[in-house]
Order: structure tokens, then C-alpha cells, then sequence
């Protein structure tokens, strides 16, 4: 379960930047999204479907501000609440920094669970024809230690972290991405790396709670990781057809499970 609530809280969700040639390293594929730029507080309620474990298991809150040495600053913060807590109790902290230019300088996550805690970093530097990942990972109280460099070539899709996955789905150009239109994008994890796309599926409405009906764009992202019970359309997101691009649903099938994320509140200034 673990491992289905962590995928849950990386889709929070998020994937990739509109119409670029994904072999132009100096074009930063970050450069338009609506996470980076202004400060915003996103807030999600979390909902799980395993077993006898169904319905609220946590909350989420997606926390995006500019630096005030012209970076950017990324901080998603998920815990179990309810029912969650009292079977499987989870903090997860992940924070991502970004250049001035907006390029991805460095990612950490830290999760604790019962008596069981990690710290996973990794930070990143762009060439021009790829990125080099060199990820640092130590597990405690058992104090394992892990060192991986990754070298990924830019023309296989855009190198993105866990968290960032977020903002480049809200790089989108909703004005000229066209539905069907796939765009490549790859997640390193760990040892190993996760190749995906993104599509545009659809144009939908969507009801508020307060009964208020907005434009939402539906895009279907499709991940080649074993956690999911299915390649094609693993998460789906709803982001609002406005100037925030926000994610306010997403939904998910896991070999562990059905999880929902909904957005319950959005402040920005």
C-alpha cells in the first residue's frame, strides 16, 4: 500500500510542456508553466478504494512561491488522516528547486511511516543534449546508503522529478495542443527510470460541489511502471481551461487500488 499512496501523491499530480521539440535542451520545458512564477496553495483531499480500506485517507497540499534569489521553490505535503491513520499512517514531504531560468536544480523527498523513515535526494544538471541525474539515497535507523548517476539524452522526452511532473502538465498551451497529440516525458526513480507521454483527451465540464459548472481540460497520461494497473490512461487529470491551468481532479487505477485526488481549495497571489 506504500507504494500505491506514494504513485497517488506523485500525480498530483502532473506531466508535460505543450508543443516544444524535446531535443532543444535550451528551450527549458518549465518556462511557461503556471506552477512557477507567483505563490499558490493548492489543497486536495485524498481518496483510496482497497479492500475494506474505502473512501477519505488523507489530505495533500501543494505549496508553489519564487525564491527571493529569483528561483523557485516546489513543496507537496501529504499525511493520512481517518481511516488512513489508523491502518497505514503516512507522511510524505517532497520539494523540489528550481534555476532562475526554471530547469530542475535539485529534488528531496522524505517519507515516514511507522518507525520506518527516508530521505531520497537527487539533483540534476542540463547539458545540451541531456541531463545528468546524480541521486543520493540513506535509509535510517538502518543507515543504508545508495549512489546513483543516471545519464538521460533529451531526445528520448523531458527529464522531470516526481513533483515536477506537476508543473510541466500545467505548461500546457491549451490554444494549440491538439487531442490524440502524444508528448514524451521520463521520471528518474530511484535506480531505474520511468518512461511516459501525455495526452489532451478531451474538452469537459465539470460540477463543482457548490453546483458551479467550469471548462476543464482532460489529459490522459500514459506510464510505463508497475505500480499501475494499466500502461495506457494510468492517471487521468481534469486541470481547469483558465489563466491557472489547476489540477483540480485526478484519478487513478493502481495494482493496489482506485485513488482520487480532488481539489478542495486554491489561493494565489
Amino acid at each position: 500500500m506504500r507504494k500505491g499512496l506514494f504513485v497517488l501523491v506523485i500525480f498530483l499530480v502532473g506531466s508535460v510542456g505543450g508543443c516544444l521539440h524535446l531535443s532543444h535542451a535550451q528551450t527549458p520545458p518549465l518556462k511557461n508553466s503556471k506552477s512557477l512564477g507567483k505563490t499558490e496553495t493548492l489543497s486536495y483531499d485524498v481518496d483510496f478504494a482497497w479492500g475494506f480500506i474505502r473512501g477519505k485517507v488523507g489530505e495533500a497540499r501543494l505549496i508553489n512561491k519564487p525564491t527571493s534569489n529569483k528561483q523557485y521553490f516546489s513543496q507537496l505535503v501529504f499525511q493520512t488522516q481517518g481511516i488512513g491513520e489508523q491502518f497505514y499512517p503516512l507522511r510524505d514531504t517532497l520539494e523540489t528547486l528550481y534555476s532562475p531560468a526554471k530547469q530542475i536544480v535539485r529534488f528531496e523527498k522524505r517519507t515516514s511511516e511507522k518507525k520506518y523513515y527516508l530521505l531520497s535526494e537527487a539533483s540534476f544538471s542540463h547539458k545540451e543534449k541531456g541531463v545528468t541525474v546524480a541521486k543520493v539515497k540513506k535509509w535510517t535507523p538502518t543507515e543504508i546508503r545508495e549512489d546513483t548517476t543516471l545519464y538521460i539524452d533529451n531526445s528520448e522526452g523531458v527529464v522531470v522529478d516526481m513533483l515536477s511532473t506537476l508543473a510541466l502538465i500545467r505548461s500546457i498551451d491549451p490554444e494549440t495542443l491538439r487531442i490524440g497529440t502524444r508528448h514524451k516525458f521520463i521520471v528518474p526513480d530511484g535506480q531505474n527510470i520511468v518512461y511516459a507521454d501525455y495526452e489532451l483527451s478531451a474538452y469537459e465540464s465539470y460540477k463543482l460541489e457548490s453546483g458551479e459548472v467550469i471548462q476543464t481540460l482532460k489529459v490522459n497520461i500514459n506510464i510505463n511502471d508497475k505500480a499501475f494497473e494499466n500502461t495506457k490512461n494510468s492517471v487521468q487529470v481534469w486541470l481547469t481551461r483558465d489563466e491557472n491551468l489547476a489540477p483540480i481532479l485526478i484519478k487513478s487505477k493502481l495494482k493496489v487500488g482506485y485513488a482520487e485526488c480532488r481539489m478542495t481549495s486554491y489561493h494565489s497571489n
